[in-house]
């Protein structure tokens, strides 16, 4: 759920202007992910020894220097975009805040090992026995699926528009009636 609403964040954040600049900015961070991920591997030599990794670090370093200017911030894609607030700032950009301040923090119980995410998805039943309630639930995987659709939808203006605004419409009616525990 966390990464489905992250990169929902995202999309809709390339999508909403400038979306060529931003497009470029998401894909070629990828350029600074792979400097990183050589330092790592730098890290443990031994395990490497026997691959010949001269022409990928090449590579890398050529890329990484033709873009790392447009990265202030190393771990931010859009960092020369947006100077604070980094994915709490794009969501509130495009009007998913509240999304980032709950459901994105929820999620983040299941992405990380502490007594919260323990108490989500641990039971004891009756008898004694512990259950284990594990993955997104499918209510708020369901509405990312269908906001990210939408905006899918509405960028490359495909024919479906119609069809994705009567879903939302059903879900959110749909939604409307379920009682939460």
């Amino acid at each position: 759920m966390r990464s489905g609403l992250e990169a929902l964040i995202c999309l809709c954040y390339i999508t909403q202007q400038d979306s060529e600049e931003r497009a470029i900015l998401y894909t070629e961070f990828d350029h600074i992910l792979a400097e990183a991920y050589a330092k790592r591997v730098d890290q443990w030599p031994d395990l490497f020894k026997d691959i010949d990794l001269k022409q990928r670090r090449e590579d890398i370093k050529l890329n990484f220097e033709r873009v790392k200017a447009n990265y202030p911030v190393r771990d931010f894609w859009a960092g020369k975009i947006i100077k604070n607030g980094r994915l709490r700032e794009m969501a509130q950009q495009v009007g998913l805040r509240w999304y980032y301040d709950f459901m994105y923090w929820f999620a983040s119980n299941h992405a990380h090992a502490n007594v919260r995410s323990a108490i989500e998805v641990m039971h004891r039943s009756a008898d004694d026995r512990f259950t284990y309630n594990l993955g997104p639930s499918s209510v708020n995987t369901q509405h990312s699926l269908l906001q990210a659709y939408h905006c899918i939808v509405q960028f490359f203006k495909l024919p479906e528009e119609e069809n994705i605004r009567d879903l939302i419409a059903r879900y959110a009616a749909l939604s409307e009636k379920i009682k939460w525990r």
